[in-house]
């Protein structure tokens, strides 16, 4: 098993990286491992909206594409098609897009037979929530490869930023995540550092010291999400330049 180059711990000193996105997608084929349905439930949790959106882009309805995204996953389950990929074969995320692109052109080929929900349960599935985000994108959308790329890219910086989260959370310092939080995206203005010390409960020359950790922090776990996800270590810049592309 492939494991990533990188293995950050929180800071609580617990490693959270134990094993490669590969892995995990792995272990979800394995039907009678212990971990299997976590597994499965992460792997299904992170591809769930890029490909739902991918779908629509294609031409699909909502029903249809919630439809097909569900059956994908269903396919990958009964044709055991996630024991024949190996982390060699390259990326997880272009393996995942071409194996849907296969998909929709199989369905447009087979119209009609598919049923409702694809035999998965979609209790926690945000439908409405899910086809206003997919519209509210609508209006500067790429192409579908580029939009793929763009949702996969949003995916790694949201599974970083919750882990990221989470390590505070740990430590006892959820207050002080929630304060600094906002400086992830824009720079610390003049003046704010007082204000900022006193939510937070620092002294006000600490304020840029903690705000440059967290976002070392956030860069370093963003890295280790993208990390996850190649076979290669070498691959790992990259997909660092494909994510910001992607971002742009």
């Amino acid at each position: 098993m492939l494991r990533s180059t990188e293995s950050p711990t929180s800071l609580a000193g617990i490693p959270i990286f134990p094993t490669t996105q590969w892995s995990v997608v792995l272990d979800a084929a394995r039907q009678d491992s212990p971990t299997a349905s976590r597994a499965l439930e992460d792997f299904c949790r992170a591809y769930w909206y890029p490909l739902y959106a991918y779908a629509r882009q294609q031409g699909f309805g909502p029903h249809e594409a919630q439809d097909l995204t569900q059956s994908f996953f269903m396919h990958c389950l009964k044709n055991d098609m996630l024991s024949t990929v190996h982390p060699a074969k390259g990326r997880f995320r272009t393996f995942m897009r071409v194996a849907m692109r296969n998909h929709l052109s199989h369905a447009r080929e087979h119209a009609g037979a598919l049923r409702r929900g694809g035999g998965l349960e979609t209790e926690s599935l945000d439908e409405d929530g899910i086809e206003r985000r997919f519209l509210n994108e609508a209006n500067h959308l790429g192409s579908p490869h580029q939009e793929f790329d763009r949702r996969w890219a949003l995916a790694v910086l949201d599974a970083a930023l919750t882990r990221l989260r989470l390590e505070y959370e740990e430590a006892g310092k959820s207050s002080i995540f929630e304060v600094l939080k906002p400086f992830l995206e824009s720079a610390t203005e003049q003046g704010e550092c007082q204000a900022v010390a006193q939510r937070a409960g620092l002294r006000p020359n600490s304020v840029a010291v903690a705000v440059h950790r967290l976002r070392q922090r956030y860069r370093d776990l963003i890295r280790a999400e993208v990390a996850r996800t190649v076979s290669n270590p070498t691959d790992v810049e990259n997909e660092m330049r494909t994510l910001l592309e992607a971002l742009r």
